[in-house]
């Protein structure tokens, strides 16, 4: 068990450190990530205040769940996940990070076993280490997931409401920008309530050259996790981010600290997915292919299709998904349709779509994704949309518009729906295709200087989002 010690009194229950009582000194900061602790148990047994350095620390429960899979008191787990063997079991807050004063709502909030807070925190390699904090929607008593809203209650709520979350200019992401109105939306970065457990973790490239972690869709726990342009994210197995943009290098970032691994396609790579056997199948809309190789080290490489407009052509496709089935879809810009492909070598070729505005039309496919259902999920730039279909026949076609030109769309485990709109900076959440439940992350674009563009709390252009699942997190390192 990692735990520190502090000289400490007792002292109306909690306790608290004498005079000349000292912390460890602070480690540098590092990525954060979304934490959640249940209050009672060993967290209320084991909370100790030092009123000198201003420090407060607990030891924990390690949950093998993640939060949002429900806790017990006195135990906290990831947001997206369990906690694993060799991650710290005690969490301490230092005085110059939010909130700043150590008797802030978690500490009382923490005493009882129905006392829910959210932390935002790095892993020093003996504690984690606060970087934000911000009270969590209470979870049910029984540590299960909360029941399930009545078919005809849903189908009722929110069907027309949109909700717009913005980032506040001059507001630094971890503060408040003073008084809100009741019922104005939260800031990005702000302290307010974070969304229901059923929010995930999501990364989102940014054209202005950065890719910024977040914890939820207010924008909580908004970390500039990566300095560099991409079009393109996923992460492996084993939580690892990966990212491109229009090179040949596809990067993968280093879990150590150092710098990242440039992994070569051999050809420039413009979109990217992992199968199910860990191979990385990607798209070159200038050399007009798709390749494939086994893994990092560039084994079992293959290379299929050329500039053309019939079976086994491509003409500066954009975009590349898979299904369950391990198929190949491929978003053929310029040829105004989608493929799909059974293999690597083009058997099984299908395709679908023209140029136009209607049904069954497309006007430039910019990006493609298939959900865990196998329907697939189409961004049809030029005509401001995104198109679902349920097959390669066209069946089930069902569109949903009014972006100003969106570039890219993914789904989480629920099947909601993401969609970057770079021109509007955005990113809108719907859950399903009808607009139900929509919710705008407005980002910040301050672009009077490059400082000033990647400055926290500014993200210019939306290009790329990656929604975490729970089992491509479970290694992640913190």
């Amino acid at each position: 068990m990692n735990r520190i010690i502090l000289p400490a009194l007792l002292l109306g229950g909690l306790l608290v450190a004498a005079p000349g009582a000292s912390s460890s000194a602070r480690a540098p900061d590092k990525p954060s990530y979304p934490m959640v602790c249940r209050g009672g148990g060993s967290i209320s047994s084991t909370l100790t205040v030092n009123r000198v350095t201003d420090t407060a620390q607990f030891e924990f429960k390690k949950g093998s769940r993640s939060a949002e899979s429900g806790l017990a008191p006195g135990e906290c787990s990831w947001l997206d996940r369990g906690m694993r063997d060799g991650e710290p079991d005690v969490l301490i807050q230092y005085p110059d990070r939010p909130p700043k004063k150590i008797d802030a709502g978690w500490i009382k909030e923490l005493q009882v076993p129905g006392g829910y807070w959210m932390f935002s925190v790095f892993n020093d390699g003996n504690r984690l280490v606060v970087t934000d904090s911000k009270p969590y929607k209470r979870m049910p008593d029984d540590s299960s997931r909360p029941a399930p809203v009545p078919r005809a209650e849903a189908d009722r709520a929110d069907i027309t409401r949109t909700e717009t979350v913005r980032v506040p200019s001059g507001v630094k992401p971890g503060t408040t920008s003073g008084a809100t109105r009741p019922g104005a939306a939260a800031a990005v970065g702000g302290n307010a309530e974070v969304a229901p457990a059923a929010d995930f973790p999501m990364f989102v490239a940014a054209n202005s050259g950065k890719i910024v972690f977040l914890a939820d869709m207010n924008g909580g726990g908004w970390n500039d996790y990566v300095r560099e342009r991409a079009l393109s994210l996923s992460v492996d197995d084993s939580g690892i981010l990966y990212y491109a943009d229009t090179t040949q290098f596809l990067t993968r970032e280093n879990r150590l600290g150092g710098p990242p691994q440039r992994i070569d396609m051999r050809v420039p790579i413009i979109d990217f997915k992992f199968d199910s056997a860990g191979g990385i199948v990607a798209v070159s809309s200038q050399e007009n292919c798709v390749v494939r190789m086994n893994d990092i080290g560039g084994g079992g490489f293959i290379r299929f299709g050329s500039k053309g407009s019939g079976d086994g052509h491509f003409n500066v496709p954009q975009g590349v998904a898979l299904d369950s089935k391990n198929r190949i879809y491929i978003a053929d810009t310029g040829n105004h349709r989608i493929l799909r492909m059974d293999d690597i070598n083009g058997s099984g070729w299908a395709a679908f779509g023209s140029y136009g505005g209607g049904a069954g039309h497309f006007n430039s496919p910019w990006r493609i994704w298939v959900d865990k259902r196998d329907r697939i999920y189409v961004v049809d730039m030029y005509n401001a949309r995104i198109v679902r279909l349920d097959d390669m026949d066209g069946s089930g076609w069902v569109t949903y518009g009014g972006f100003v030109s969106p570039r890219f769309v993914t789904t989480d485990k629920f099947n909601r729906i993401y969609v970057a709109d770079p021109e509007a900076d955005q990113v809108i959440r719907i859950d399903d295709m009808t607009g139900k439940g929509k919710k705008i992350l407005q980002f910040r674009r301050d672009t009077s200087s490059a400082e000033a563009l990647n400055k926290p709390g500014s993200l210019a252009g939306p290009a790329a989002i990656y929604v975490l699942r729970p089992a491509q997190g479970a290694d992640r390192i913190r």
